[in-house]
């Protein structure tokens, strides 16, 4: 960003008397004044007409109060800077410290608001997660960015096809997206792999981890490849003290390197843990009652009514005050509606909306139409908050929801909750587990030669045998579903699969165990590719390239 300074600001005997300054497109009010050594508030306090820190315009004209420290010091960041902005310690963190921020087209107030906002709902550092993308993208900051060895990675965190595809999208779709839209995947990743507000995403090893690992190890000091293995080798490079084992500690290095200072100093603090009736922070209002929420810095009547369960439309016919939905104003009380008999409930691992909704005695279109942050129905993950509309009773059961066969109550279609459960419990047991260390580990009788890029079968094969569903192991895809159909599984739609059937998807080439079924939408778990190495970790799927299922006699 251009600083013209159109009087003596550089001389700092100048500093004594006020100066001034002509905005120019692209500043924000904290570099102007970490420019002249003056802190936040106290450019504020010398420009009045200032009725919104967030917004300024180019051509007008600043004055620059004297007695300011030298440029660049750490002076006091105030409580309103703008997205993207700087602060020294306890306030926002000064982004152009990380490589490829300044300048870039892609790195706009929108999408800093966006990553600051997401940071929040997880538990983490906005900056943790900037820097990330960064290394990532070699600076770019691109959407379409595309993975230099050819591994068909693409986007900000480097999606892998195979968990586009789980996030319910395609690298290529990813790809035309912008930098703000793709987000919500980035996100969505996120609260799959980690979940929000447990410590996992406290440290800038955990947000790397969950990337580059497949899953957050906060600790720098975990272990994540030892010499022997594959994995090892592919990324011995970061094995930077040749101890023959790779930390989550040397792989975060790579990132801090792309950070201007010690990125974990200053800037802004975990967030807390959502509180209930706390929707600037991702809660939602857990009583079903009409309550009120204080507009913060940077909040828009969207992002309050998407936290709160609420449509939009919803919001404003409950603030009729409001004369501008686009203009609110820190400070400003808002009316959040409710219903009797609402409330929230966080999504368990297994859950799917279906059975929320009839465990709650509410429609699934009403639990849909009360939860607009959520944009595929069909993909919701553990650790979110789900508004419950009011209005309805208690039927049904009230926990758990289907990948394990113990519900399909409530006025469900029934197809999840039948089938063999065992098969799913001891499945879901290694969620998360890498296919390297798992196949070693002696807890599936998997085979330890097959390459870490193509357990699919090995890892199915293994979890059937285990639950004594076969006494037989194969590491193909076509010996495995040629086997089980000469012991008599039979050939069924995706209507009568039932969880611990087994799913031949992408035209024969990969293997999962069905999970959970929920009236045809069908859901996998199994090893899948979606490690940024290439390499597979247990992970939930979605059928794709002609699937079909096969189910026993």
């Amino acid at each position: 960003m251009g600083i013209s300074p159109v009087s003596s600001q550089h001389n700092p005997a100048a500093r004594n008397a006020q100066a001034s300054y002509t905005i120019e497109h692209g500043d924000t009010l904290s570099a102007i004044a970490r420019q002249n050594g003056v802190s936040l508030s106290a450019l504020l306090a010398a420009n009045p007409q200032i009725r919104n820190p967030d917004v300024i315009y180019p051509g007008d004209r600043l004055d620059i109060p004297g007695g300011g420290s030298p440029a660049g010091s750490t002076g006091s960041a105030g409580n309103a800077s703008p997205a993207g902005d700087v602060a020294s310690t306890g306030g926002k963190f000064d982004y152009d410290r990380i490589s490829g921020v300044q300048g870039n087209p892609n790195v706009t107030p929108a999408f800093i608001k966006g990553v600051e906002d997401m940071a929040a709902r997880l538990g983490t550092k906005p900056e943790y997660l900037m820097a990330v993308m960064s290394f990532e993208t070699g600076g770019s900051f691109s959407p379409g960015q595309k993975n230099n060895a050819g591994s068909g990675a693409t986007g900000l965190i480097q999606f892998m096809p195979n968990t586009a595809s789980e996030l319910g999208t395609s690298t290529s779709a990813l790809s035309r997206m912008s930098s703000v839209d793709q987000l919500q995947y980035v996100e969505k990743y996120f609260m799959q792999r980690a979940g929000a507000h447990n410590g996992k995403l406290s440290t800038l090893e955990g947000v790397y981890t969950s990337v580059l690992y497949g899953s957050p190890k906060s600790d720098p000091a975990s272990t994540l490849w030892s010499s022997g293995s594959s994995a090892y080798r592919w990324n011995s490079g970061l094995d930077r003290n040749g101890d023959g084992r790779i930390t989550a500690g040397e792989a975060a290095n790579a990132v801090r390197g792309r950070v201007d200072g010690n990125i974990d100093q200053g800037g802004s603090s975990i967030p807390d843990k959502p509180g209930p009736t706390d929707p600037g922070k991702g809660g939602g209002n857990s009583g079903g009652t009409s309550s009120s929420y204080t507009v913060r810095s940077g909040d828009t009547l969207s992002q309050i009514a998407a936290n709160n369960g609420m449509s939009l439309d919803a919001l404003i016919r409950a603030n009729p005050q409001i004369s501008n939905p686009n203009l609110i104003h820190p400070g400003q009380a808002i009316h959040l509606s409710g219903g009797a008999g609402g409330g929230s409930y966080t999504v368990r691992s297994g859950d799917n909306l279906s059975a929320i909704a009839a465990s709650h005695g509410v429609s699934l279109s009403a639990l849909v139409n009360a939860n607009p942050q959520i944009h595929n129905p069909n993909l919701i993950y553990p650790g979110q908050q789900l508004h419950i509309p009011g209005g309805g009773g208690t039927s049904g059961t009230s926990g758990t929801s289907g990948t394990s066969g113990t519900s399909g109550t409530s006025g469900t279609s029934g197809t999840s909750g039948t089938g063999n459960g065992n098969i799913v419990d001891i499945a879901q047991r290694f969620l998360g587990r890498n296919a390297s260390d798992l196949k070693r580990s002696g807890e599936l009788p998997m085979e330890s030669w097959v390459p870490n890029n193509v357990n699919c079968a090995n890892f199915v094969t293994a979890v059937l045998q285990k639950a004594g569903a076969i006494n037989w192991h194969d590491n193909t895809v076509a010996g495995t579903a040629s086997r089980l159909k000469a012991q008599g599984w039979k050939v069924v739609p995706a209507a009568q699969a039932k969880p611990g059937d087994v799913c031949i998807l992408n035209y024969g080439g990969h293997v999962e165990l069905v999970a959970s079924n929920n009236n045809g939408n069908v859901k996998l778990i199994g090893s899948n590719n979606i490690n940024p190495d290439g390499s597979q970790q247990v992970s939930y799927g979605n059928p794709y390239g002609n699937a079909y299922y096969l189910s026993p006699p």
